[in-house]
């Protein structure tokens, strides 16, 4: 990813901030992780693509912007697959189901396209 130019913001829950951080590092990958993103606004307009759960703020936020999205909602949340399907009609995402072994092949793929 560092010879393409990408770098990462990732939010996560603050228990795994400090674990993503040296896996990213140990992976070559530039990221920032953070446990809070205080201005989303910001960061949105920042990134090119957004990778997102598909909560319904999100999906508002993401619209707003008219940023491009990877999409994976919770297994078990139907309200998420059906707010993903919003911006997936509006083609500004698709969606990448969470499950199924290794995500890393998956989001690859979604990425190219």
């Amino acid at each position: 990813l560092l010879s393409k130019g990408v770098t990462i913001r990732h939010q996560s829950r603050p228990e795994n901030v400090e674990r993503l951080t040296a896996e990213y590092r140990d992976g070559g990958v530039s990221a920032e992780v953070v446990s809070f993103i205080e201005r989303v606004d910001e960061a949105l307009s920042w990134c090119d693509v957004v990778v997102s759960r598909s909560g319904a703020a999100a999906v508002r936020e993401i619209d707003i912007t008219g940023r491009p999205a990877v999409l994976v909602p919770l297994p078990d949340a139907e309200e998420q697959r059906h707010n993903a399907e919003l911006l997936v009609q509006k083609n500004q995402a698709i969606v990448v189901p969470e499950g199924g072994g290794d995500m890393g092949p998956r989001f690859s793929a979604a990425l190219e396209k």
